[in-house]
């Protein structure tokens, strides 16, 4: 089994990656789409839309985990994890050859919508789904490391899009890249997906899933045992995801307030992208040191790190950038790197998929998603110690929860509901 766990980790890797890649090129090139799908007179308003449209594929990832959800436990692991992608790549491919509101008024801007409805139901399966097909693949012993390298993809997935954004800007002119150098980035994220479409049909079922299909104990309807049967255990994934959400999110944000922190943008954009290199690398680190220690005193040590960035944020957050945010950059590599492996092992197999789906998709929905707007609004009501409360909100019941919890992070995942 090793070859086919090592093609397992590479493959779920790589297509975080690329997942992310095609989910945040909308955000990074709103500006843009802006000026290609709206007129010159509706500038500003059209700029809210896109954002709008962004935010809308947050929700409908809810809707996709759901869906994909239940076909990764009625169908199968490998089944759902190629319709995922297939989906995502389609809709990444198609939005590359949208028509302009010079050719056709706002047709454009209506199907661009469409089809980020459509890329957050793929996402809402896809990285549920690699996270459940790595788990289900991986020795108990190396599960934490493995799921944490998701969330290595999924860092760089962002980084891959802001720095080929860069790239096509320093190469093309202003005017060459708002006819055609936006395109050519979703056309290779479609070139992309394929690519790690193909890259699925070689890998085998999960393990785990032959298993319970031996002993014909499937569910069909998978979400609705889920939400009958173990409701507390949708409350623990929900926490745990939220508070890695929120992390993530909160840094999003640090770009917006630079007055309140009265650090050059400059600085404030290199400190940001470099957290997000510590953050991917320093997450693999916790996700296995996670499979020596466990799970749960990781998560109750970032907890306890995201308590003091109040402190942190009150005492530096006017001389030195880096004290300042240095309890939300720990706290956040160490919740990131542990949450993953959480998930898979919360749930039985027979509605793994539909569980990790439905708690990864409600978290980052809801507190990622919402976070950078609440955490603005605050803002410019001179509330600049929000930023670092907000995370507090999460961390503190988190950390209260936790010690009612079993560690599942040295025993084999639950194949039936007890």
């Amino acid at each position: 089994m090793k070859p086919q766990q090592t093609k397992v980790r590479a493959l779920t890797t790589l297509s975080s990656c690329i997942e992310f890649y095609d989910f945040s090129l909308i955000v990074f090139l709103a500006p843009t789409l802006t000026k290609v799908f709206y007129p010159s007179h509706f500038q500003h308003q059209g700029l809210i839309e896109i954002l709008g449209i962004f935010a809308f594929g947050y929700l409908s990832r809810i809707v996709g985990g759901i869906i994909f959800g239940h076909k990764g436990d009625c169908h199968g692991r490998k089944s759902a994890f190629v319709y995922s992608i297939s989906l995502m790549g389609l809709a990444t491919f198609a939005i590359a050859f949208l028509p302009s509101y010079d050719m056709f008024g706002y047709l454009g801007a209506f199907l661009l919508a469409i089809l980020r409805i459509t890329q957050g139901l793929a996402l809402g399966g896809e990285v549920p789904g690699a996270i459940v097909f790595c788990s289900e693949h991986n020795h108990t012993k190396k599960r934490g490391y493995s799921t944490s390298l998701i969330i290595f993809g999924v860092t760089f997935g962002n980084v891959f899009s802001s720095g080929l954004m860069s790239v096509l800007n320093s190469l093309l002119t202003k005017s060459q890249f708002i006819t055609w150098g936006w395109r050519v980035m979703f056309i290779a994220g479609g070139i992309l997906s394929m690519i790690s479409l193909i890259m699925r049909f070689s890998v085998s079922e999960t393990p785990y899933y032959k298993k319970i299909v031996k002993q014909k104990i499937t569910k069909s309807k998978p979400i609705l045992q889920l939400l009958s049967l173990q409701p507390k255990l949708i409350l623990k994934g929900f926490l745990v995801t939220s508070l890695a959400a929120i992390s993530i999110s909160t840094f999003y944000q640090i770009i917006n307030i630079q007055p309140s922190i009265r650090v050059m943008k400059s600085t404030i954009n290199f400190f940001v992208f470099s957290s997000f290199i510590l953050i991917s690398t320093g997450a693999v680190m916790a996700g296995k040191m996670s499979d020596k220690i466990g799970r749960i005193p990781i998560i109750q040590l970032s907890c306890a790190i995201f308590t003091l960035f109040p402190l942190s944020y009150f005492m530096f957050h006017r001389t030195n950038i880096i004290l300042t945010f240095t309890p939300l950059l720990l706290g956040s590599t160490l919740i990131l790197g542990v949450f993953t492996a959480v998930l898979a092992e919360l749930f039985p197999t027979e509605i793994r998929y539909s569980g990790v789906a439905l708690c990864y998709n409600l978290g980052f929905a809801i507190c990622g998603g919402f976070t950078p707007i609440v955490l603005e609004k605050f803002d410019q009501a001179g509330m600049f110690m929000s930023i670092s409360m907000l995370p507090c909100l999460v961390a503190v019941p988190l950390l209260i929860s936790t010690f009612f919890w079993k560690d599942n992070f040295n025993a084999p995942m639950l194949s039936q509901t007890p």
